[in-house]
């Protein structure tokens, strides 16, 4: 009997020993995964703040005549607007918005300057574009009667599938 609690005893601590082993490596994957969260969230925000001080800068250019105005018209055209941000980064984040697809699939996308997420936040989901080959616009909108307009279809998607990716 002594020898089957010494036995056993031993057998739990290598359990315990392991479980340590795991939590530790699981703290520490953690640890890594936060880090990288803030550092992905610091860059966009310091994009964020780039792209808002470009926007005033060309908004207080002088001349909105010739080759200037059609440049700053041109590049303040293809910039997100304030109000877009949020929908914008719900639609670069997922994975329904297959940019290369995007671009294959509508190739006039491209001559409006606009990034494919842009352009199907703003214009590709009031044409049923789809944003991959995952989604259907389409589908989504019969299925979804009650989508208020001018509600882009895959952002409404993901705010009723919270943590859904796909």
């Amino acid at each position: 009997m002594v020898a089957d609690t010494g036995s056993e005893t031993r057998k739990l601590q290598a359990q315990l020993d392991l479980c340590q082993r795991e939590l530790a490596q699981v703290r520490r994957q953690q640890e890594e995964a936060a880090e990288t969260t803030s550092a992905d969230h610091q860059a966009a925000e310091t994009l964020r703040q780039i792209s808002s001080r470009l926007a005033q800068r060309l908004e207080r250019a002088e001349s909105v005549t010739g080759r200037r105005g059609w440049l700053k018209r041109r590049l303040l055209s293809t910039m997100p607007k304030p109000d877009e941000d949020a929908d914008l980064a719900v639609l670069r984040s997922s994975q329904l918005m297959n940019a290369p697809w995007y671009l294959r699939r509508y190739p006039e996308v491209v001559s409006s300057g606009l990034s494919p997420a842009l352009h199907y936040l703003r214009k590709g989901a009031a044409e049923n574009k789809d944003p991959g080959p995952a989604f259907s616009t389409r589908k989504y909108r019969a299925q979804h009667l009650d989508l208020p307009a001018g509600t882009n279809p895959v952002v409404h998607f993901h705010a009723h599938h919270p943590g859904t990716t796909s």
